[in-house]
C-alpha cells in the first residue's frame, strides 16, 4: 500500500468544518492577499488558555503567510567560494489568512524524524501499510482524539521523500488538507527547501510559512508544541539490521538524543511512548511525546 493510498483512506475520516477539513476555504484571501506589518501585531490578543506555541508564534514572527506568498524571486549569493541560490522573504508581514486561523489552534503537533535513511528502509517505512499508516494516524487521529482545531508544525526541514520519511508524512498531511506550518529562524531559505515545498504550496492553501524574529530560535517555538511525533528516529532496519538511533561511532543521532532528553527529563514533564507493532523485534521508528 502506498503512502498516497493510505492518506486518502485516513483523510476521509476528517470532520468537515475543522481547521483542516474541506469546509475551510481560504481562496479569497489567497487571490487578494492582505497583510499587516509585524509591528502592528503588538496589540494582538491570544487567548490566555490557548497553547503556548500559538502565543510564541504570534508574538515572535517577522513573517507568517501562505508559503507560496512568503518569498521573492531567487537571488544568487556567494557562500565562501561557491555561488548559492537563496529565496528571501518578501516583507515583514502577517497575512490575513494567518490571523484568521493560527490564533484558533487549540493543539499543536510537531513532526520530525530521521533523514539520510537508506532507500530500502525508506521503502519499508513508506510503502508497507503499517508503519506509515500508524504514523499518519498518530498525527491525524490518535494523539488528540476528538480535537478538531489542531495544527502541525515542523522545523523547516527540506522535502526529501527518498531519504526522510517524515518529510513525506508532512507532504501527505498537507495534501490531505491539514493545517501545516513550516518554521525558520532566518529570513532566507535554500533553493532545495523552496523548490521542495513550493509545488505543494501552490496546490494547497493550508500550508503556511513562519519566519521568526532575530534571536528567536525555531526550536524554542516548535518544542513548545503540545505533542511531538518522530518518524524514523528509533528505526531498526529489518533488511540490514542498521539502528538509526546511533551513528557509526556509537554516538546518538540528533533525533534520538532529543527523544532521550525528554524521556530522562528530571521534572518528568513528558510522556514518551514508542508505538511498536505487536511483538516485532524491529521498531517502526515511531515515537509520540506528549506533555504530562
Amino acid at each position: 500500500m502506498s503512502a498516497r493510498r493510505v492518506s486518502k483512506t485516513c483523510a476521509s475520516q476528517a470532520a468537515a468544518g475543522t481547521l483542516h477539513g474541506p469546509a475551510i476555504d481560504l481562496k479569497p484571501q489567497f487571490q487578494a492577499p492582505t497583510g499587516t506589518f509585524v509591528g502592528q501585531m503588538a496589540g494582538l490578543t491570544v487567548r490566555e488558555d490557548g497553547p503556548a506555541m500559538t502565543e510564541l508564534l504570534m508574538k515572535n514572527h517577522l513573517l507568517l503567510a501562505p508559503f507560496n506568498q512568503a518569498f521573492g524571486p531567487p537571488v544568487k549569493e556567494m557562500d565562501g567560494t561557491a555561488e548559492k541560490t537563496r529565496y528571501h522573504i518578501k516583507s515583514q508581514m502577517t497575512h490575513e489568512a494567518a490571523l484568521q486561523i493560527i490564533p484558533k489552534v487549540r493543539k499543536w503537533i510537531k513532526v520530525g524524524g530521521k533523514n539520510g535513511m537508506a532507500p530500502v528502509d525508506v521503502m519499508e517505512l513508506l510503502h508497507r501499510p503499517r508503519p506509515f499508516e500508524r504514523a499518519y494516524n498518530a498525527v491525524a487521529f490518535t494523539t488528540f482524539p476528538g480535537e478538531t482545531r489542531f495544527g502541525i508544525v515542523f522545523d523547516g526541514d527540506n522535502y526529501e521523500p527518498h531519504s526522510a520519511p517524515f518529510s513525506e508524512l508532512l507532504a501527505v498531511l498537507i495534501r490531505d488538507g491539514y493545517l501545516v506550518v513550516a518554521i525558520k529562524d532566518t529570513p532566507k531559505v535554500s533553493e532545495n527547501f523552496y523548490k521542495g515545498w513550493i509545488e505543494m504550496a501552490e496546490k494547497n492553501n493550508n500550508f503556511f510559512m513562519a519566519v521568526l524574529t532575530p534571536g528567536t530560535s525555531k526550536e524554542s517555538v516548535t518544542e513548545s508544541a503540545d505533542a511531538l511525533i518522530y518518524f524514523g528516529s528509533t528505526y531498526v532496519s529489518k533488511a540490514t539490521g542498521f539502528d538509526y538511533r546511533y551513528k557509526a561511532n556509537g554516538q546518538e543521532t540528533q533525533g534520538f538524543s532529543e527523544i532521550q532528553a525528554k524521556k530522562n527529563d528530571p521534572q518528568q514533564r513528558y510522556q514518551v511512548v514508542e508505538l511498536l507493532e505487536g511483538a516485532r523485534a524491529w521498531g517502526p521508528g515511531l515515537v509520540r511525546i506528549t506533555r504530562r
